[in-house]
Formats: C-alpha cells, sequence, structure tokens
C-alpha cells in the first residue's frame, strides 16, 4: 500500500491510498477498483479491502491490479455523499 495524494481539505488526516500488484508488466492488462466514492456506501470500500486480503492474489499472474480503496474519506468518515466542499465526487471528474 502506498500513499498517493491527500484531500487538500486536511491533507494530514485524509490520506488517500493505492495498492498496486508488486509485479507490474505493461504488456498485462490492468483492473482498477476504486470504492468509497461516496462516503454512505461503506461496503464498497470493505469490499475492496476484502477483495485484496482473499482474492487479489487469484488475479495478479493474469492482470495488473490497481486497488483505491477509499477515494472520498472524510465522506466516509462523515457517512455523507458529499465531499468536505458539498460537492458530489461523481459528478466531479
Amino acid at each position: 500500500m502506498a500513499r498517493c495524494q491527500a484531500l487538500s481539505h486536511d491533507p494530514q488526516r485524509y490520506p488517500l491510498f493505492v495498492v498496486k500488484s508488486r509485479n507490474w508488466q505493461e504488456n498485462k492488462p490492468h483492473l482498477f477498483v476504486t470504492c468509497g466514492v461516496h462516503g454512505y456506501e461503506t461496503s464498497g470500500v470493505q469490499g475492496a479491502i476484502l477483495f485484496l486480503q482473499s482474492q487479489a492474489i487469484n488475479y495478479a499472474q493474469h492482470v495488473n491490479i490497481l486497488v483505491a480503496p477509499c477515494v472520498s474519506p472524510w465522506a466516509y468518515e462523515q457517512i455523507q455523499r458529499w465531499n468536505a466542499d458539498l460537492k458530489d465526487p461523481n459528478r466531479s471528474f
């Protein structure tokens, strides 16, 4: 797991993490999983962690895996759909 960014709202409190395949190979297909976009959808975050703990190893030889288990940690902590700026992250790409 690596810290890749942080939310500008409070960078020390809300870091963003990703988990990336150890043996990343550009010739493999990529599997990219994002969860925790809306903070009240907590099962996705837990599902991503469970996938990493129990299933990712079964796919790692076939695909590159990149998992961002919680892309909106402030909303996850607050159990809110919106981020700290009252924006819907799903509408802000």
